[in-house]
């Protein structure tokens, strides 16, 4: 017998992206389920910055500051990889910078935070399958325990590049499948 979760809400992936909707859409009261592939959190970054805007947005829900306790701020920023820099300084923002933190603790807090508002996080979940109807979106899963079947009135993908959710959807990917890849010096 395949256990049936409902919820008003279900986000595809726990990334930032992911993290952030789930929280928002759990303040504004809607019962939120956050599926998730992976057992745990990547320990590797995809990114190393938050812009000016971004710390804007936390600090709308009074959480800048666990992320500026921590990262460090840098003035200015490159534009695509280009040598010349942007002074960040100018910009009417109370965050004239970007902030150097690496996404896996980013993730942490983010997670944190969704979880503080009552969001379910469900970690080892991975969607095999999206089907709608007039009432919704039924989710297949297959978790840690086995098959999960869910139910919510909307889902929202934030899944990558290879989103089940986007597939479902008939919408197709347009990036390409090219891989950039950045060390840090010291």
């Amino acid at each position: 017998m395949v256990c049936m979760t409902e919820a008003d809400a279900i986000v595809v992936g726990a990334g930032p992206v992911g993290l952030w909707l789930a929280a928002e859409l759990r303040i504004g009261g809607a019962d939120v389920i956050v599926l998730e592939k992976r057992d745990r959190r990547s320990e590797h970054s995809r990114a190393f910055t938050l812009h000016a805007r971004t710390l804007e947005v936390f600090a709308a829900r009074g959480l800048a500051g666990r992320w500026l306790a921590e990262g460090q701020r840098i003035p200015s920023t490159h534009y695509a990889m280009l040598s010349s820099r942007l002074d960040l300084s100018v910009l009417d923002s109370d965050f004239p910078c970007v902030l150097f933190m690496p996404q896996v603790r980013t993730e942490e807090l983010l997670e944190e935070h969704a979880a503080a508002v009552g969001v379910r996080i469900l970690r080892g979940h991975e969607v095999t399958s999206v089907a709608a109807d007039d009432d919704g979106v039924r989710v297949a899963a297959d978790g840690p325990d086995g098959p999960r079947e869910f139910r919510a009135g909307y889902l929202a993908g934030c899944d990558g590049r290879r989103s089940i959710v986007r597939d479902a959807a008939g919408i197709g990917y347009e990036g390409r499948s090219e891989e950039h890849t950045s060390e840090l010096q010291s």
